[in-house]
């Protein structure tokens, strides 16, 4: 139990004060010798830590309150004997009462040595509690100073080690910097050398033709005067023989003219099939020049005419849309110019604005949908399903609804399927009428709402049901059941979204298209509606080259961006 139980309101410094002050009164007044105090130190102040500090001079401080409590101690301490004047005269004569005078003193400060002993303790106490906080202070500082020199040293590895990564990557993109250069120069010489030689080589075949010439016409010439003086010179031995040889020079004259004939022949024949051989691999290089540039011509020629076409279609019909514009306004809004529409009139304003992509959607079709010989080689996929399901030709009707521009209409057509076509747009309804397909404008479902029950054979949808909500794509399966005979079969073609390509970016090509149809969801939707069994067929493989590696994560890859870029739903109505 410490004194700060008894006395909580207890000012310790005040206290110290005052007991160092009563010390030293009573040691002057009484003359009795204390404790000896030490000199105070030379710095005083409070015991604040702040940044350096000189723990000298803090042991000084603590030293010297240290003296100030053993003053204290051996004040509270029981006193055995009074102070030396009271055994002097005229003391003396009290000396029989001074012992009852010392135990009467030692009762009256009982408690004041009581006090003053526990608050020596206290300060004792508070004295080591300040040393052992010194000692952690100082420790403290020392860790302090060890993990700075630390850190320090690590700060400046850590500066030179990025120094050094600084100093390797200049290095780097220097010496990547200099090989660049050097291989541009050395492509650079590369090509002049490459020039320099085939300019080389066409000059050395051209020297080397014109020496071959030129060595033909020395031939020539040499062989001409070889004959001449060989006649000459036999003219003139005939000439000095011709009295006594006639006969014999005549014949051997005429044997060498023949030899001569024969080889001047031999000569010329030889001259000339060189020569014709020479001019036949000149012609021959000049017809596979004179092909290429004309291939080269063509292609171009082609390219442009296609382009040509393509923009003149697009024209055309943008024009035939807008004619069909205003004449429905020339008929109805001339006469009306004045006055408000009539009732009338509005519904068939609002109608042809309805159709104001049309042109549009069938311009996008016509460049990028595909030639027609490549929509009909990926539909003719399809009839031998039909003659599966046991769907004859000239059997009942086959509906093709959103039939675009026809080409599945003239594939049963040509096979002798009795074909209809359903379309909103109006720009590819006068085109297959042009082609003479039985092709109408109508709303597929208020027209399929229009037929009767089992009057259809064969319901198709290709690329349809992709454009519709889901509402109206619900309506559509339950209403082609409706319409199909028993035995009758259905089949919708639409993008195929587990081709990650297909899914994330090509169907979203069409700004028409909605939202991608997994399989077995469409799959799910018409059995749902009543068609059994309903198959799935994948279809159109993508054309890049896949991933030539056996291995799981190959074979995924392959299957997930290489699969088949489109599949159909193949439904049946029992």
């Amino acid at each position: 139990m410490t004194i700060e139980t008894y006395y909580p309101n207890l000012n310790v410094k005040h206290l110290l004060d005052k007991i160092r002050q009563e010390a030293l009164r009573q040691n002057l007044a009484l003359g009795v010798p204390s404790a000896p105090v030490p000199p105070p130190p030379p710095a005083t102040g409070e015991l604040v830590l702040k940044g350096d500090f000189d723990r000298e001079a803090i042991n000084n401080q603590i030293d010297y309150i240290e003296g100030f409590i053993k003053t204290a101690e051996s004040r509270a301490a029981v006193r055995n004997q009074l102070p030396e004047k009271f055994g002097r005269f005229p003391w003396l004569l009290f000396k029989p009462l001074q012992a009852l005078a010392l135990k009467i003193l030692n009762t009256i400060f009982r408690d004041q040595r009581e006090v003053n002993f526990n608050l020596a303790s206290a300060l004792r106490e508070c004295l080591q509690l300040n040393r052992q906080l010194l000692s952690e202070v100082e420790n403290l500082r020392s860790q302090s100073r060890r993990d700075l020199e630390n850190l320090m040293a690590f700060s400046q590895s850590l500066s030179g080690y990025s120094q050094a990564v600084e100093k390797n990557l200049v290095n780097n993109t220097q010496n990547l910097e200099e090989k660049l250069h050097n291989f541009e120069c050395q492509t650079k010489e590369r090509e002049v050398r490459i020039q320099e030689y085939f300019q080389q080589r066409l000059q050395a075949l051209e020297s080397e033709y014109q020496d071959q010439l030129q060595i033909l016409d020395q031939r020539w010439g040499d062989i001409g005067n070889h004959i001449q003086e060989q006649t000459q010179e036999q003219l003139q031995i005939l000439d000095q023989r011709w009295g006594d040889i006639g006969n014999h020079i005549q014949e051997q004259t005429q044997e060498q003219l023949q030899n001569l004939d024969r080889k001047w022949g031999d000569i010329g024949n030889h001259i000339q099939e060189q020569t014709e051989e020479q001019l036949q691999n000149l012609d021959q290089k000049w017809k596979e020049l004179a092909y290429l540039g004309q291939e080269k011509l063509e292609r171009q020629m082609r390219e442009s005419e296609e382009r040509s076409f393509q923009n003149i279609h697009y024209l055309q019909i943008d024009l035939i849309q807008q004619k069909r514009l205003l004449g429905k306004f020339w008929e109805g809004g001339i006469p009306q110019l004045s006055q408000p529409l009539s009732p009338e009139l509005k519904p068939a304003i609002t109608t042809e604005l309805d159709h104001s992509l049309d042109a549009f959607y069938a311009a996008f079709e016509e460049r990028f949908r595909g030639s027609r010989a490549v929509i009909h080689q990926r539909l003719a996929v399809y009839l031998p399903l039909l003659k599966e399901a046991q769907i004859a030709p000239g059997d009942s009707l086959v509906l093709d609804l959103g039939c675009g521009r026809g080409e599945w209409l003239e594939l049963l057509r040509q096979n002798g399927y009795k074909a209809l076509g359903i379309d909103l747009n109006q720009v590819v309804v006068a085109e297959c009428q042009q082609r003479c397909l039985d092709v109408r404008e109508a709303d597929i479902i208020d027209y399929l709402q229009s037929l009767d029950d089992n009057s259809v054979a064969l319901v198709t949808g290709f690329h349809l049901i992709e454009h519709l909500p889901f509402e109206i794509l619900m309506k559509l399966l339950s209403e082609s059941f409706r319409v199909l005979r028993p035995r009758g079969m259905v089949i919708f073609e639409t993008p195929n979204p587990a081709n990650v390509l297909v899914g994330s970016c090509n169907f979203y090509f069409d700004p028409t298209h909605r939202n991608p149809l997994p399989s077995l969801m469409t799959q799910f939707l018409a059995q749902y509606s009543g068609f059994s069994p309903v198959n799935i067929l994948n279809l159109n493989p993508s054309t890049d080259t896949p991933i030539v590696e056996d291995s799981e994560t190959a074979k995924r890859f392959n299957e997930y961006f290489y699969g088949p870029m489109d599949y159909a739903i193949i439904g049946y109505k029992l």
